[in-house]
């Protein structure tokens, strides 16, 4: 299941051109990322490190770029998981205006022990919500 988050492309996020710094299309994805988390796993990132010690770093980002976005665009960034690991949680982000592709962005986050800076075991309620919403990447 993918999950949409809808938002307009404001001046401060766009170049001297008028058409998004490609940076922000990042930034975007990771604050579409935390509205999944909170929405599914009712949890935002900042509580989920303070409550339980556990953080869930990005190790790998992967961007392809289609088309522009200009400010005011009204565009939606999909947000899917494509597998889960044994500690890592891989993201599929595809930002739309309509039909039209903007990007595809990749992530791969792991989940760390915040005092010891160490890959642990995605906790097993983290695990139980995010196990349904597996994307069957195929499909798109």
């Amino acid at each position: 299941m993918e999950y949409e988050v809808k938002r307009r492309i404001y001046w401060g996020e766009c170049d001297a051109a008028g058409i998004v710094y490609t940076p922000q299309f990042l930034n975007m994805t990771f604050q579409a990322m935390e509205h999944f988390w909170i929405d599914h796993v009712h949890i935002g990132w900042l509580d989920l490190q303070a409550e339980t010690g556990i953080t869930t770093p990005m190790v790998h980002v992967g961007m392809d770029f289609s088309a522009p976005a200009r400010g005011g665009d009204e565009i939606s960034i999909w947000i899917g998981i494509e597998k889960l690991g044994r500690s890592t949680i891989h993201y599929r982000a595809r930002g739309m205006l309509g039909d039209q592709r903007l990007f595809m962005i990749r992530v791969i986050s792991s989940t760390v022990d915040k005092k010891r800076f160490k890959s642990v075991e995605m906790p097993g309620v983290i695990r139980n919500k995010l196990s349904p919403l597996v994307i069957d990447v195929e499909s798109g």
